[in-house]
């Protein structure tokens, strides 16, 4: 049966008490077991693949070696109905049975395994399985809390200690985030955490990079948390809008991996974690109502190239000469190096990027946006240099918050680091794209734990010299007509599921010309002008302003 799914699950090796003594860790059955559901198939949304989900399936079954539970898809791509292969264990049609008992007393298929990963389309109350007639709520998995009893009626209750959602919108800090917060207090064994996201989440190719870098960062030579390694690989991918919730002491590695903590008992302590909504925004991209025809007149493209990277030095300025280190080789030549702490370095000589992450520090922290960009420009200057045409754009506080079970509420934020990011300007356009050219630092309470790097070469017409943030002249002789901004709005609205799991009709907004930068996963020769549109908080869609096509990721 062909596979098919979207984004991913975890679990851990290990054990604490409340009173943080260690104990012996062991799986609730004694097995590393996991379940994979994803619906691709829908009446009145778009239609999703399922790439990441085949990622998730052969990477826990076949690399980590778990036991596969289910394996649930639906649309089925045989035609055929609604039958379980006990040979392969697939199933066709996602259903609400498979994640709640519905009352009949039998413990759902999704919470006999330790993981489960659904994949589709969500608000924020609810997961998609059709329309919203057919779905899965947070009521439906059981959200109704007794103070008496510290528990909920959740059906998540048995095995079951991760869910990791490929799904807009259940990780919310806001009301709906503390019901499902309540579904991760299910008696006699509670679940350890949802890692999703709490807006818009990413589409086929972003979800599987995301998959691809969060098994990277959990299941390396030095591994990162499980909370650690969701974070960092949204990161890498600039999928800001990540969100989780997780109880306090459920800080939990990979079985095999590191320590896996004792469900937690007693009063609930659960926080939720994400980037603020609205991060400090220093320089915006010009504004099609700003932009005039003298402007236009400037926007031809230019010739790009990778930044030219020496990989000992890189691996020098990164980790101490006493370190051990392992290093990988792609078929493309790009580097991964894994080092000490969970550690890891990525070089990639196809596009100049070079991608560093850690274990993150969730201590609240007691500096401010000003003192973080010191460390910011302290730490680039001894990991490649600033470059001399980089602008700080956009500030993202990194913030958890307590869940207030017993009054439906959340409590006040807790800045735990920033998020400090570059980015920089021809002929006074901002230079933009799904994770292309900029410089992102994350800073905690104990230095950087997150940085990124892609600054190619952009070069001048004019002598082949390198472009400055003033006027610079392009490749094009005559200048191409751009489009009108209306029309990559009316482009973007019919193409925005091609990038993030959008439900139904959408509003683009805010069109802003930019010059379009390539992901690191990508080589690129040419720069093009292109119109950014908004599509939702922190969500953007690139329409070259050439063509009127979407710029694919």
């Amino acid at each position: 049966m062909k596979k098919i799914l979207t984004l991913f699950l975890v679990i851990v090796f290990g054990v604490y008490s409340s009173t943080g003594v260690a104990l012996a860790a062991t799986d609730d059955d004694g097995k590393k077991e996991f379940s994979v559901l994803s619906v691709g198939d829908y009446d009145s949304y778009a239609n999703l693949t399922f790439e990441d989900a085949n990622y998730f399936d052969d990477y826990l079954q076949d690399t980590l070696g778990w036991t596969k539970i289910q394996y649930e898809v639906d649309p089925n791509p045989n035609g055929t109905g609604d039958n379980y292969n006990p040979t392969d264990k697939t199933a066709i049609g996602v259903s609400l049975g498979d994640f709640t008992d519905q009352g009949s007393g039998t413990v759902p298929q999704a919470d006999q395994g330790d993981l489960l990963y659904f994949m589709g389309h969500a608000y924020p109350s609810e997961m998609l399985l059709k329309d919203e007639l057919d779905s899965v709520s947070y009521t439906d998995v059981g959200s109704t809390y007794d103070s008496g009893t510290k528990s909920s009626n959740s059906a998540w209750d048995d095995d079951l200690e991760w869910i990791i959602l490929g799904a807009c919108s259940i990780a919310n800090r806001d009301s709906s985030g503390v019901q499902w917060a309540k579904t991760l207090l299910g008696s006699p064994r509670r679940a350890h955490g949802i890692y999703g996201y709490k807006g818009s989440s990413p589409s086929n190719p972003q979800d599987l990079y995301v998959a691809q870098r969060f098994f990277q960062n959990a299941a390396g030579s030095s591994p990162q948390t499980i909370w650690s390694s969701w974070i960092n690989a949204n990161n890498a991918t600039q999928a800001t809008n990540w969100g989780v919730i997780e109880h306090k002491n459920n800080r939990d590695y990979l079985w095999g991996k590191g320590t896996v903590t004792s469900d937690t008992t007693g009063d609930p302590v659960i926080y939720q974690y994400q980037y603020n909504h609205s991060p400090i925004e220093i320089f915006n991209a010009t504004k099609s109502n700003s932009v005039t025809n003298d402007v236009y007149g400037l926007n031809t493209s230019f010739n790009v190239s990778p930044e030219e990277l020496d990989e000992d030095t890189i691996i020098n300025q990164f980790f101490d000469g006493k370190d051990k280190l392992a290093k990988n080789k792609d078929n493309n030549g790009n580097l991964l190096v894994e080092g000490p702490s969970g550690s890891n370095l990525e070089i990639y000589n196809t596009s100049g990027a070079v991608l560093y992450s850690k274990e993150i520090t969730e201590e609240t922290i007691n500096f401010g946006t000003d003192n973080a960009i010191s460390k910011a420009e302290e730490f680039i200057k001894v990991h490649g240099g600033r470059p001399f045409d980089a602008t700080i754009s956009k500030i993202w506080p990194l913030e958890k918050t307590v869940i207030d079970i017993f009054n439906d509420t959340t409590g006040t934020p807790e800045t735990i680091g920033y998020l400090v990011e570059y980015k920089r300007v021809i002929n006074g356009m901002l230079v933009d794209g799904y994770n292309g050219d900029s410089i992102r630092v994350l800073i905690d309470k104990n230095g950087v734990s997150n940085y990124y790097r892609l600054w190619r070469d952009i070069k001048s017409n004019d002598g082949n010299k390198k472009v400055n943030n003033a006027e610079a002249k392009g490749n094009d002789n005559n200048i191409k007509n751009i489009i009108a901004s209306g029309q990559a709005l009316e482009k973007a609205k019919r193409n925005a599921n091609k990038i993030y799991k959008i439900n139904k009709d959408i509003n683009p907004t805010d069109a802003e010309l930019v010059y379009f930068s390539k992901s690191f996963m990508h080589d690129q020769q040419i720069m093009e002008p292109a119109w950014r549109v908004k599509i939702d908080v922190n969500a953007y869609l690139y329409v070259n302003a050439y063509t009127g096509e979407v710029e694919e990721y």
